[in-house]
């Protein structure tokens, strides 16, 4: 009688652990592909912000191009405006 009570209760023991390992593997399935995905989500945050870096910077490079030819022009336009003057 007490062994077969011995036998219930080690199977149910087994069984209680088994269960228990279980969910904890699902648990930490679940926490490792969310952290994942955070991880992700961060690195495609980072990646548009370069982006944006990147293009304003393009953009500041073609501008300050374009400022020095109209400067450029416009010392041409002066000098050609002075030398009709004299």
């Amino acid at each position: 009688m007490v062994a077969s009570l011995q036998e219930k209760g080690d199977a149910e023991v087994l069984k209680i652990q088994k269960s228990c390992e279980e969910e904890v593997s699902s648990t930490k399935t679940s926490y490792i592909e969310e952290e994942r995905n955070k991880i992700i989500e961060n690195f495609k945050n980072e990646l548009a912000n370069e982006e944006v870096k990147l293009k304003i910077e393009k953009s500041k490079s073609q501008n300050m191009e374009r400022i020095k030819k109209m400067r450029a022009v416009n010392e041409y336009l002066e000098k050609i405006k002075d030398q009709t003057k004299a």
